[in-house]
């Protein structure tokens, strides 16, 4: 952690923050990096109270980096927690290619049917890039068959 990474560096503890980098380093690993919001975690709502840092971050070492090259950190929305959920893709360019995106619509969340339809499209024994394209075309069709496609 650097002092570019907290949004107030009077709380800044440099003693604690170096003594993190040295154990990242003597363990060689390396800090992917991120894509999306600076902070991982977050308090406050307005600019007296607001606290933010970057907490939470995806270590590996060499040879995951190696097999990986491609790999993307992602900080996710905060919902229901001060601290945004991490996305790794291993492989960021998986399925993305002439498709478009899909976005999540909040109302189906209170559809009675909505996770009905979320656990019949979901295969624990599939990896999870792969539930996540078959649960989007599943919601995408159920938004147009089911809710009459709000769009």
């Amino acid at each position: 952690m650097c002092r570019e990474e907290v949004s107030n560096s009077e709380c800044f503890n440099m003693a604690r923050c170096s003594d993190f980098r040295q154990w990242i380093y003597q363990e060689g690993l390396l800090d992917l990096g991120f894509i999306g919001a600076e902070f991982t975690w977050m308090r406050g709502n307005n600019t007296d109270s607001f606290r933010g840092a970057r907490l939470d971050r995806a270590l590996c070492n060499v040879e995951w980096r190696t097999r990986f090259p491609e790999a993307k950190v992602e900080h996710l929305p905060l919902i229901n927690s001060d601290h945004a959920p991490l996305l790794i893709r291993s492989d960021p360019h998986l399925n993305t290619v002439g498709r478009k995106a899909f976005r999540f619509n909040m109302a189906w969340a209170v559809h009675a049917d909505f996770i009905n339809c979320v656990k019949k499209s979901w295969d624990s024994g599939k990896g999870i890039e792969e539930n996540k394209q078959n649960t989007a075309v599943a919601l995408q069709a159920w938004n147009k068959n089911t809710v009459g496609n709000i769009f």
